[in-house]
């Protein structure tokens, strides 16, 4: 979803090449901004529940299986 977003954001930046430091905030701008805000926040988020939640230890499976697993991601 973050990557989802952030693309979104590059493509209504690559049609706003007009903005400058005091352009209003509407339009296209508006939802670049929120966009962002919103992107940040849960950039954030994710982060923090990361940091505080420790990744459970993987589940036994066949070794064809971990290697497999191991070689494709």
């Amino acid at each position: 979803m973050l990557f989802r977003s952030v693309a979104v954001q590059f493509v209504i930046g690559l049609v706003m090449p007009h903005i400058r430091q005091n352009t209003p905030y509407e339009g296209l701008v508006a939802w670049h901004i929120m966009l962002g805000t919103a992107t940040l926040i849960l950039l954030i988020v994710r982060l923090a529940w990361r940091f505080t939640h420790p990744v459970p230890p993987a589940l036994p499976m066949p070794r064809w299986q971990e290697t497999a697993a191991r070689h494709t991601h």
